[in-house]
């Protein structure tokens, strides 16, 4: 079978949170100790395609996420920088879950870690990828 024709069956979880407001602090956001940041934008700036392209955001906003682990150590990451979190200007939380999968997509969280979300004032995110998928 050649390279192109072989099929990954490997399942993948990311883990990310998504932080935007008008009076969004970002550079307190990226002394987190292990942070990755992914995306960040300031207000005012231009986006190079989306929704901002042609005129100036209303808010800065910023993903980051602390590089391969499990739900519940993620969550736990966040939930041990809450009062951080807390002072750092944001009107938006977001927890973003990106599952990389084959074939049927089933995911569970547990109370805990939705409790302590809930508690930050974050929703949470999913989005299921085939990795079969090549329509």
């Amino acid at each position: 079978m050649s390279a192109s024709k072989t099929k990954l069956t490997f399942k993948t979880l990311q883990f990310s949170c998504d932080l935007s407001g008008s009076d969004l602090n970002i550079e307190i956001i990226k002394t987190l100790p292990d942070i990755y940041v992914l995306r960040e934008g300031m207000k005012g700036s231009f986006e190079p395609r989306g929704l901002y392209k042609d005129s100036p955001r209303p808010d800065s906003y910023i993903s980051f996420n602390f590089g391969e682990m499990t739900f519940p150590i993620f969550v736990s990451t966040l939930w041990s920088h809450r009062n951080m979190l807390a002072s750092v200007g944001d009107e938006y939380r977001q927890c973003d879950v990106a599952y990389y999968h084959e074939g049927q997509c089933n995911l569970e969280f547990a109370v805990a870690e939705m409790e302590k979300l809930s508690e930050l004032g974050m929703g949470i995110s999913v989005s299921c990828y085939d990795v079969n998928d090549e329509e």
